[in-house]
């Protein structure tokens, strides 16, 4: 396809040298013609006519490529498969020695508990939790299990006229805190005990948040740029915001001019 256009622009070059203007203009259509039929006809019949029929079979290949670099990339081809005997009989003997496991049955349904973390923690507009994930931590010397979610921020809920590129991508760049509570507690009033939750961030000590700022989550859809000249909104505080600065290695430096120009 390369070769085609360039043997068409070259021929239309040397048209345009000899002022011959129609073959300039044939020449131009051509391309235009080449360029419509491979970009748009060629894939759409490709797709009709050999994919679509058997679409598992064309694409197996690729799709099996797919899992095993994704496989990969997350370290989950170094997983090893045990196999394990399940009975349903449950006796007070097979409970003896259980009750770790039993104090951290779980009572929460992640849906109930994800609307009222909106309800009680999201503090802004522009917060948001994605979904609630279930972890265990040591606390009080205690394995406990918990359900939690990080305050993400979501650009999309600002008020239109603040969506402006340097609010998106310079300003408004990371959400903030977590939220945390034990599987099966909750408060006289119904809700939920948290262990992790408010802005500034309030934890025991077992789950101190170090970092609390939120710059990779599920909510992270698109790129930011961070230690610039405009300071980054870290959290509210009351009628005003507290601002920071990103201090990290992770993500793509951009000092280099040729870099900034590739990125651009």
């Amino acid at each position: 396809m390369l070769a085609a256009a360039a043997f068409i622009v070259g021929a239309g070059l040397r048209a345009a040298s000899t002022r011959t203007w129609v073959a300039v203009s044939i020449t131009l259509a051509v391309l235009l013609a080449v360029s419509f039929f491979a970009i748009d006809v060629y894939p759409g019949i490709v797709q009709k006519l050999y994919v679509t029929p058997n679409e598992l079979a064309a694409e197996r290949e690729y799709i099996e490529r797919n899992i095993d670099f994704t496989r990969s990339a997350f370290g989950l081809d170094r997983v090893e498969e045990q196999e394990y005997e399940v009975t349903e009989a449950i006796t007070r003997a097979k409970l003896t020695g259980a009750e770790d496991t039993l104090a951290n049955v779980r009572l929460w349904d992640w849906e109930p508990l994800l609307a009222t973390f909106e309800q009680l923690q999201e503090m802004r507009l522009y917060y948001r939790f994605a979904d609630i994930d279930i972890d265990r931590y040591t606390i009080g010397g205690k394995t406990t299990q918990v359900m939690m979610s990080v305050r993400e921020i979501d650009v999309d809920r600002l008020p239109r006229q603040a969506q402006t590129w340097v609010n998106t991508r310079l300003k408004y760049t990371h959400g903030y805190g977590a939220c945390a509570s034990p599987v099966n507690e909750l408060t006289p009033d119904g809700l939920p005990a948290f262990l992790v939750g408010d802005i500034p961030p309030r934890s025991p000590a077992d789950m101190r948040l170090d970092r609390p700022q939120i710059y990779f989550g599920e909510l992270t859809r698109d790129w930011v740029i961070v230690n610039t000249k405009t300071e980054e909104f870290d959290y509210p505080v009351g009628d005003s915001n507290e601002y920071s600065r990103y201090d990290a290695d992770t993500g793509i430096r951009m000092g280099y001019l040729l870099r900034r120009l590739l990125f651009a």
